[in-house]
């Protein structure tokens, strides 16, 4: 990878918080919308651990915007952020910030993702480069693949080093079955920000699909580095670590999922572990996260002829009582109890009951 570039678009400073009564330890008070990617990352962590709630810093930030000048990176990040909180629209950080109606409009958008949404602010501002991006993304995941492709060389021809587009390129390019071309655009959005966490993990989920667990595993590494909120990265992480038998590694980071996921609605209510090439079938390994999913392990049996689609087996691993038992479950998701255990066995354990 070429030079690495300065971070751009966000400005270190602090806020003027002499004047506001937040109940915050003092490293917390620093405007979230003007933090520099390394304060960003720090408070995403703190997310991440437990140590800070999204409903605590969402107040904070909708206290600071009252002084606040954010441009809209900044105001995408306190976003997501808010975007962890359950009992949040994705606007009440940002409702009271100074900004547009076409910003205004997009952050309403990227709340409550619709074609429509995005149209209106291309209606308020025909050259809003973010709501292009989305509608481009949307078409590709509707299958309308030349349209897609279409808007995002036009969005590039404009800056071709926009790492969000390539990577938005990269994305649906792998989805249509182009590994070269994703591949291509996401080492082009990594040359323009090598701390572009989701190429990160785009680059990652290709070499999982090849099987390329250690490549897999140091790119999603860094993908969580740059963004510890970044669940479907840390998801992916286990999987690389699975596939090479780092069962003690993967632990912790499956400990924290299932720690915050009663907490953070968006990590899900349960995982994928591993995923078994096997000579007559491919195998998904699923883990629950909280109580009210009905089985602890989930292991899904796919005819390599028909790949994707309905599972044409699935086991499950339930409590039976005081014990556990293994059992088929059918499509009408009636449980049928088969091979009786006294004890809770481990994910390596799950994964030699598969094979």
């Amino acid at each position: 990878m070429a030079k690495s570039i300065t971070r751009a678009g966000l400005i270190k400073g602090l806020a003027l918080f002499a004047y506001l009564s937040i109940p915050v330890r003092a490293q917390d008070l620093i405007d979230p919308f003007h933090m520099s990617p390394t304060q960003q990352r720090a408070k995403k962590q703190r997310i991440a651990s437990g140590e800070l709630s999204p409903g605590e810093f969402a107040d904070f930030a909708r206290k600071m915007s009252k002084v606040s000048r954010p441009n809209l990176p900044d105001l995408i990040f306190v976003q997501n952020i808010e975007l962890q909180n359950p009992d949040s629209d994705g606007m009440q950080a940002v409702a009271d910030a100074p900004m547009s109606d076409a910003t205004k409009q997009y952050l309403m958008a990227r709340a409550r993702p619709t074609v429509q949404g995005f149209k209106a602010v291309l209606a308020l501002d025909p050259k809003h480069r973010a709501a292009k991006r989305a509608l481009a993304t949307m078409a590709a995941d509707d299958g309308d693949w030349n349209a897609a492709k279409t808007s995002f060389e036009s969005l590039l021809a404009e800056d071709p080093k926009d790492p969000d587009t390539l990577h938005r390129f990269a994305f649906a390019a792998y989805y249509q079955g182009d590994l070269d071309l994703a591949l291509t655009e996401w080492a082009a959005a990594l040359e323009a920000n090598p701390e572009h966490a989701d190429s990160w993990y785009g680059c990652g989920v290709a070499w999982l699909g090849r099987g390329l667990f250690e490549s897999a595993e140091k790119a999603l590494r860094k993908a969580v580095e740059f963004d510890p909120i970044h669940w479907r990265a840390r998801e992916a992480l286990i999987q690389a670590l699975i596939g090479q038998a780092k069962f003690e590694e993967a632990k912790p980071m499956r400990e924290l999922l299932r720690a915050r996921a009663p907490q953070l609605p968006k990590i899900g209510d349960r995982i994928k572990v591993a995923v078994l090439h096997l000579p007559t079938a491919e195998v998904i390994i699923r883990e629950a996260l909280i109580p009210s999913v009905p089985w602890l392990f989930r292991i899904e049996l796919f005819d390599q002829a028909t790949p994707g689609g309905k599972p044409i087996k699935v086991m499950e691993l339930r409590r039976d009582g005081e014990a556990y038992a293994w059992g088929l479950t059918g499509d009408d998701g009636v449980f049928h109890p088969v091979k009786p255990l006294a004890a809770l066995p481990d994910l390596e354990q799950v994964l030699e009951e598969a094979k």
